[in-house]
């Protein structure tokens, strides 16, 4: 995705299903028209070609940040991004972090019986920030794995680890 196709994509993470079909998870954050601009964080989901390199369709929007949630705290606009996938026992568990990162940051996860719709958010977060952890987010995908990347000045040492 490009600015010439109205979306500014921001962050990316690949997944292949156990049936062998491919998908590309994107976070995207401006929709671009004409000569305006608009904050809306979305994530998406984009279906690859065998071959990895090429989309087989279209962007689909899976959910945007929304009002009154813990993605909204200490951010401009509802925030949702960074997202991982991951599948265990036939669910699909979309990973993503959101909120103000500057203070409200966290990550939570969305569910689904299919990849590419029909994601439900949940409402308890899988990470939050605290006083002695700031910026909580990110995910791989591989055995939910999260990590918090940020140094905390509050608590005064490297809190980077995998949890």
């Amino acid at each position: 995705m490009t600015k010439a196709e109205g979306l500014e994509a921001r962050f990316r993470a690949p997944f292949i299903d156990s049936d062998g079909n491919a998908y590309l998870y994107v976070s995207t954050d401006r929709i671009i028209k004409r000569w305006s601009r608009r904050l809306k964080p979305t994530i998406s989901v984009i279906p690859l070609t065998g071959d990895l390199l090429h989309a087989a369709g279209p962007r689909t929007a899976l959910f945007s940040g929304a009002s009154g949630t813990w993605e909204a705290a200490g951010a401009a606009v509802p925030t949702v991004e960074g997202p991982a996938m991951a599948r265990h026992n036939g669910t699909y568990y979309l990973m993503y972090s959101g909120g103000g990162w500057r203070g409200s940051y966290g990550m939570g996860y969305a569910i689904s019986s299919s990849p590419v719709s029909g994601f439900v958010k949940q409402p308890r977060r899988l990470l939050v920030e605290t006083s002695a952890v700031l910026g909580p987010g990110g995910g791989d995908g591989r055995g939910f794995a999260c990590t918090a990347v940020r140094k905390s000045p509050r608590a005064g040492t490297d809190i980077s680890r995998v949890v």
